[in-house]
């Protein structure tokens, strides 16, 4: 799981960073229910520190039924979670680029397949 998020390790906004890191990886297997994945949120990003969750605001996703489906994806349980304020959803929209061209090179005949590495 990669995070995202402003550290500010003086009370100043001066001092301020915007950090972008890996935070862990979880092996889902075949098991990528939304219930799983939040309980790998919780694990890997929540209970690294009592602030994370008090700051949560967003999480990126592409279009896995188990992430974004209105009747109980991640985004819904998150949006559940965190009644008391709006949890953003943004789709990532070069990884679903990057799915689509995999699925579609797929589908090619041989002599075009060449042209792709």
């Amino acid at each position: 799981m990669k995070v995202r998020y402003i550290e500010n390790k003086k009370d100043d906004v001066q001092g301020a960073s915007l950090q972008n890191k890996l935070v862990g990886l979880k092996y889902l297997g075949e098991n990528s229910r939304s219930e799983t994945l939040l309980g790998a949120i919780e694990e890997k990003v929540f209970n690294r520190n009592e602030m994370i969750p008090n700051d949560y605001t967003s999480i990126t996703y592409d279009h896995a039924k188990s992430l974004c489906d209105e009747e109980g994806g991640l985004i819904v349980k998150l949006r559940r979670k965190f009644k008391d304020r709006y949890i953003f959803g943004l789709a990532d929209s070069y990884h679903e680029l990057n799915i689509a061209v995999t699925h579609a090179i797929k589908d090619l005949s041989e002599d075009i397949k060449e042209v792709f590495d």
